[in-house]
């Protein structure tokens, strides 16, 4: 298998480091141990299924450092695979660039070329390899695409089902948005929604009291309330979900500050300094001293 073929090079090559797995983590998890080991100023990812050309590495090294940009993603344009693969993957890329904004038509495609200083902060975890050009947006990195070359399979056979994997990319892209719009303000999301329980608490509580004055004369104050206590029900209700909403926003900020603070990482990252006299102190895009 491939772990053999690379310990088998590695022993052989001193340019050559292999990272074996204990088992098989998953790709994200791969692609993580890939970025935490690997030297080096630039990262090239790919797939091991032989599908990839690696021709395309020097072409891809060449695109980057000509257009400057932080990552350059392969774009399998002229994918051979079935038509029960790429039909699924398309609309999954297409709704993928939608929600992210970010312009790449095959955020599938392994064959990448990374600044180390980007991937190294990345620390992809459970499956968002599949988002990692969304994740490093995030960072402020910039991304181009390129045509790349794509064989079809001749060894083995995909571990990924087309159709059962699109429950879990439709809930990493929920969660990658979340993280990406209230990740160092998460109060703002429970914010809105404890305001949006109060407007409904306040409209039930609004219609219990039209209820209970238009059946008052009628029935006494015993029935009067028994006619709204539907509406007085959901009152009590969205006012309780306001309060657990406001708390859990709360909490979420108290713990997003502690996140930040614990890992001395910065909300913002630093593109360059420009100074005639802090020349000394002049950082890479992601904020790794030179």
């Amino acid at each position: 298998g491939s772990s053999q073929l690379l310990q088998a090079m590695a022993a052989e090559r001193q340019d050559l480091t292999a990272v074996i797995l204990r088992r098989n983590f998953g790709q994200t998890a791969a692609l993580a141990a890939g970025f935490e080991n690997a030297a080096g100023e630039l990262i090239v990812t790919m797939d091991a299924d032989l599908q990839n050309d690696p021709s395309d590495i020097p072409m891809m090294v060449s695109r980057l450092e000509k257009e400057g940009v932080d990552v350059m993603c392969g774009w399998r344009r002229r994918r051979q695979d079935p038509g029960l693969r790429t039909l699924p993957s398309r609309a999954a890329n297409a709704l993928i660039r939608k929600v992210t904004q970010v312009n790449i038509h095959d955020t599938g495609c392994t064959l990448k070329v990374w600044k180390a200083s980007l991937a190294k902060i990345l620390k992809p975890i459970g499956e968002t390899h599949r988002f990692l050009p969304a994740i490093a947006a995030m960072e402020g990195a910039t991304i181009s695409e390129v045509e790349v070359t794509h064989h079809p399979r001749a060894h083995g056979s995909s571990h990924y089902s087309s159709l059962g994997r699109v429950p879990r990319v439709l809930l990493d892209l929920l969660t990658l948005t979340l993280l990406k719009n209230f990740r160092d303000r998460p109060m703002h999301l429970f914010g809105g929604l404890a305001g949006a329980s109060m407007v409904v608490a306040a409209a039930a509580a609004v219609a219990a009291l039209g209820t209970v004055f238009q059946w008052l004369p009628w029935v006494g104050i015993s029935g009067a309330m028994s006619q709204a206590a539907g509406a007085l029900v959901l009152t009590l209700e969205m006012t309780v979900a306001a309060l657990h909403f406001f708390g859990l926003g709360l909490i979420a900020d108290l713990q997003a500050r502690t996140f930040f603070e614990a890992r001395r990482s910065p909300v913002y990252r630093i593109r360059n300094i420009v100074s005639s006299n802090r020349t000394s102190r002049i950082k890479d895009r992601f904020g790794k001293r030179f």
